[in-house]
């Protein structure tokens, strides 16, 4: 079964055509590790670098602290002798289990779209003999299994969520997060500053394990299904393509690596 595109943090975030591309930008050595384990990495949600990631917009919090008033006057009917909590307090904890919850949230960053991205050369490929996977939204979600199991010694598995990122203004008090469905909804919105990347998620979640200790997982697919072409970063010189070609061949993908389509020749 492919990817989950149902569940209520996913549904409203689904393509208007499944056909469209996707892209995934990548040095040489991260494709080497893909082919050799077959596998797509998914990081975990607090080391991907924005700090927003998972947190509340602005209007969020309003609601947020609605929920800490009704939390006060819950504790009103506590028999004496249970601990009570100040609205500060309160609002610690939920910002502390929130946070927490970056640490559980794995993601794969993919981008959408139909030509190659200059700008996602420039941010994720700028390296020598970088490359990109170049896919469609349907293949991913296919490719991608329903759910994996991470954690072998449990045997518990976790399901596996597909979509296209929503941009907020997490500043506005007019234009909040989607928020339909538990936490998850957090990790499928960005700040507005990041809509250039167009950018298609694979995520899923994991509390059971004890997250700390894992940074990435890695997510067996079906390669040959997924990817349509492989690309060279613009300027790559023909060796090099060739040797890039010849080295995902050593492991059993036979497929042409292509000179990006930005390095055509204009025409005057």
């Amino acid at each position: 079964m492919p990817a989950d595109v149902t569940h209520p943090a996913v549904a409203p975030c689904q393509p208007p055509d499944s056909s469209i591309k996707v892209w995934r930008y990548m040095d040489v050595t991260r494709l080497v590790a893909l082919m050799q384990t077959r596998s797509l990495h998914f990081a975990r949600a607090d080391t991907l670098g924005d700090p927003f990631e998972g947190s509340l917009a602005r209007l969020n919090q309003i609601s947020h602290e609605l929920t800490i008033t009704q939390m006060l006057k819950d504790q009103e009917n506590l028999p004496s002798s249970a601990v009570r909590y100040t609205r500060d307090q309160l609002r610690g904890i939920l910002a502390q289990s929130t946070r927490k919850v970056r640490q559980w949230v794995y993601i794969s960053c993919w981008h959408c779209g139909e030509t190659e991205s200059l700008a996602m050369w420039n941010q994720y490929g700028s390296s020598g003999g970088s490359v990109v996977i170049q896919s469609t939204y349907q293949k991913l979600m296919d490719a991608l299994p329903a759910q994996t199991c991470i954690d072998k010694d449990r045997s518990e598995n976790t399901s596996i969520y597909l979509g296209l990122v929503q941009y907020k203004n997490y500043s506005s008090l007019h234009e909040g997060l989607t928020l339909n469905a538990n936490m998850l909804s957090r990790f499928i919105h960005k700040r507005t500053a990041f809509e250039y990347e167009r950018e298609v998620r694979g995520f899923l979640m994991f509390p059971a394990a004890d997250s700390r200790s894992i940074w990435s997982v890695n997510v067996k697919v079906d390669f040959e299904q997924l990817i349509e072409s492989i690309r060279v970063r613009p300027g790559t010189s023909d060796w090099e393509r060739q040797a890039i070609e010849t080295l995902i061949g050593k492991y059993g993908l036979g497929m042409k690596v292509t000179p990006s389509e930005i390095d055509i020749e204009p025409m005057f």
